[in-house]
């Protein structure tokens, strides 16, 4: 699913709320490859989405989740730190949310990062986590 943004493919990918856009920062990721960028925030909860194909996700299923995020100031390209563990406000860290339809009804769930180490603004850091899909 994932289209390999670290190649400058950005498939499968679209932004998650109105106003913010998303496009490939040609060498700005990890280890000099591209990246996804998105710009024109004005929340902490905007960022990417990606829509999940329910034929490959079987229930019960624990899924591993693994990502590298950088906060970079959009207007002074200048690194940001987030506060760990904290998900939502001033300084949150990136979080990963799960929004599925079930009998007709949206559930979301949100799953903050488990890495223990603390956030380094200047570089890229670990995203982690781990989710099981109800039965």
């Amino acid at each position: 699913v994932n289209g390999g943004a670290e190649y400058g493919d950005a498939r499968g990918w679209k932004r998650w709320r109105e106003g913010c856009a998303v496009s490939v920062a040609p060498n700005a990721g990890v280890n000099g490859g591209d990246a996804l960028a998105v710009t024109g925030r004005t929340g902490h909860w905007m960022g990417l989405e990606q829509l999940l194909d329910t034929e490959c996700i079987i229930p019960g299923t624990q899924y591993n989740i693994n990502a590298m995020f950088k906060l970079v100031n959009e207007t002074s390209g200048e690194a940001v730190a987030c506060t760990a563990l904290r998900t939502w406000g001033d300084e949150a860290c990136p979080v990963i949310g799960l929004l599925a339809r079930v009998n007709g009804q949206h559930k979301q769930q949100a799953f903050a990062s488990t890495f223990a180490g603390p956030w380094v603004a200047d570089a890229f850091n670990p995203y982690t986590a781990e989710m099981t899909i109800p039965p």
